[in-house]
């Protein structure tokens, strides 16, 4: 029940605090805001009973959540852990009437036949990124190996020129 509900209700018609002194003007507003306030209370839970009278469903009693469904969520969510990249998408997809919250078997075989019919909705197996930890900047260039003085006695001075600018004369010119 909302808080407009509870402090003005058929139940409790009692008077709000400061109400005797609107005079005969403030006190007849106040109670057409009231009458008001009970027609359209009474217009949407005659509304909520006819929905769930179309629908097939048992209108649950005011105040109460409906445990058993609250309990068939969480079976559908800890079965479609895993499974799906977001499991909530689970009760967006599955006639939530036809499984019992006592059957898991039943909601992870529904699960199942939901990834077979939808497989864009399945989880990614292994890591979202696939690069390094220096997020590609360090490692671009390809690093070439260090040349010994053997190779050396084998290239043209052309060739040592652009192996220097390579860096694969380092070791060499450092005496490692």
């Amino acid at each position: 029940m909302s808080d407009t509900e509870n402090i003005i209700s058929e139940e409790n018609d009692t008077t709000p605090e400061g109400a005797e002194s609107l005079g005969d003007a403030g006190k007849k507003a106040l109670d057409a805001m009231k009458a008001k306030w009970y027609a359209e209370r009474d217009a949407r839970k005659a509304l909520e009973a006819r929905i769930a009278e179309l629908e097939g469903k048992s209108t649950p009693e005011p105040g109460k959540p409906d445990v058993d469904m609250r309990v068939l969520r969480a079976e559908i969510k800890a079965a479609a852990a895993g499974k799906l990249a977001d499991p909530s998408d689970a009760y967006k997809f599955l006639d939530l009437d036809s499984l019992d919250a006592d059957d898991t078997d039943a909601i992870a075989k529904a699960v199942d036949e939901l990834l077979e019919a939808k497989p864009y909705l399945a989880a990614k197996s292994g890591p979202r990124f696939q690069g390094t930890g220096d997020g590609g900047a360090a490692g671009t260039k390809p690093v070439l190996p260090q040349l010994t003085r053997e190779d050396l006695k084998t290239m043209t001075p052309a060739q040592i020129n652009e192996a220097k600018r390579a860096g694969q004369l380092n070791n060499l010119l450092k005496g490692v």
